[in-house]
């Protein structure tokens, strides 16, 4: 595993050509995040504020980018308008913000962003007719990047549904929904599962299942 240590005196000392502004590390999102999570398809997302994102305690063990550096710079600026950064940096600045995102997640401010937009089903909903419109939370199938894309979990039946997006499911990793359904949703419920099981029946008798079955 590398690790990898920023501090901010490096990151300011020497910014990229086409970034203008400073890099403020306070609690509110940058200008790059905010119109990164704004973008068609991004509402996945939270926004992680740039105190979070320039803390290097939060970057250790991260895999290697390419023009890792920079693309923390460039997630960092405050910059609005102006020059596009190159597609190659924008690029690792997306996987770079999506890694820490993963992290933040699981902070106690980064559970209330996710709460308010799982609240608002911003992750769609559960398509199983007995979960009744259930709010969806997003999950990756790994850990790791390049291992499928975002998916929905559903807190009442405990299933994964394929969703719109193809971000990638790093972005969000396997622990969040299940800390979060623990934090937040098992209170409405109790401690059982509450999914509702489908029973078939013929004129009004209950069939057996195959674990109830003796021939």
């Amino acid at each position: 595993m590398h690790h990898i240590f920023f501090t901010m005196a490096a990151l300011i000392a020497s910014p990229p050509s086409f970034i203008s502004g400073g890099i403020a590390a306070n609690s509110s999102p940058s200008a790059w995040v905010e119109r990164f999570v704004s973008l068609p398809g991004n509402h996945f997302y939270c926004s992680v504020p740039r105190d979070f994102i320039a803390d290097s305690f939060n970057h250790l063990s991260l895999p290697d980018l390419p023009c890792q550096r920079e693309a923390l710079s460039l997630i960092l600026s405050t910059a609005t308008g102006g020059t596009m950064p190159p597609p190659r940096l924008e690029a690792s600045a997306r996987v770079l913000y999506g890694l820490i995102h993963a992290r933040f997640i699981l902070t106690p401010r980064g559970m209330e962003a996710m709460r308010r937009k799982h609240a608002a089903s911003d992750f769609g909903r559960c398509p199983r007719t007995l979960c009744h419109g259930e709010s969806l939370l997003p999950t990756g199938a790994s850990d790791v990047l390049g291992r499928g894309c975002v998916k929905g979990f559903c807190p009442r039946c405990c299933d994964l549904y394929d969703t719109p997006s193809t971000l990638d499911g790093a972005s969000w990793g396997t622990t969040f929904p299940h800390l979060f359904t623990q934090q937040n949703i098992r209170e409405r419920w109790g401690p059982f599962d509450h999914k509702g099981k489908f029973q078939p029946r013929v004129f009004g008798f209950r069939l057996r299942g195959p674990e109830e079955r003796h021939y």
